[in-house]
């Protein structure tokens, strides 16, 4: 029987020496670590585990190819158990992001995560959320003042909206200036809330 030697245990030694050897060649596989695997293999430290290597189970034809020449069935000759979530990523050991399953979890998990990660310093998080609430009062204030209001003579329907025609003959102005509508009042909160918020946080960190 030919002997043949395969230097490095890892993967595509492993996989060399089975083939050779269901071929009827004596091999041996020599690494310079006590533990074959190459880089699948793991490693334990302060009580958690992690892989060194591969953590999915990828392209599974090529698998089942490979196990299936030594007549060895994935799923029945060994277990696969399937993760949801397949890994859990933290960041700075406060936020967290779950690869799972379903692509569509993933992208709410991104969109989520992108918003509330640390990628934000904790300062600006606090101005955007202050510049929210400032502008939502802004938006309160103005349509309880300036924004516009016409009663229907005939009705007493409220609207905003100025028609055309003999508009103003069938309706009367309750309160608000005659241009500020509702969509008006949402552009001046952003912008008054924006100017606002921009100008104190220059003046206490420009």
């Amino acid at each position: 029987m030919k002997k043949i030697n395969i230097i490095g245990g890892g993967i595509s030694g492993l996989a060399s020496a089975l083939y050779l050897r269901s071929a009827g060649y004596d091999v041996s596989v020599f690494d310079r670590r006590q533990k074959l695997g190459g880089v699948a293999n793991q490693y334990t430290e302060k009580g958690f585990t992690f892989d060194t290597g591969p953590t999915w189970y990828l392209m599974p034809d090529v698998f089942e190819k490979f196990f299936s020449h030594f007549g060895i069935k994935p799923g029945i000759d060994f277990k696969l158990m399937e993760l949801d979530p397949s890994y859990r990523i933290y960041y700075d050991g406060r936020s967290r992001y779950d690869i799972r399953k379903n692509p569509q979890k993933n992208r709410i998990a991104e969109i989520i995560l992108w918003t509330f990660s640390t990628h934000f310093e904790p300062t600006i998080m606090a101005w955007m959320i202050l510049g929210g609430f400032t502008g939502s009062v802004i938006d309160s204030f103005l349509g309880a003042t300036v924004q516009v209001a016409y009663r229907e003579n005939t009705s007493g329907k409220i609207t905003e909206k100025a028609g055309r025609g003999n508009f103003h003959s069938r309706h009367s102005l309750v309160k608000g200036i005659p241009f500020v509508d509702n969509d008006m009042v949402n552009f001046m909160s952003i912008s008054f809330a924006g100017i606002l918020m921009g100008g104190v946080f220059f003046f206490l960190y420009g």
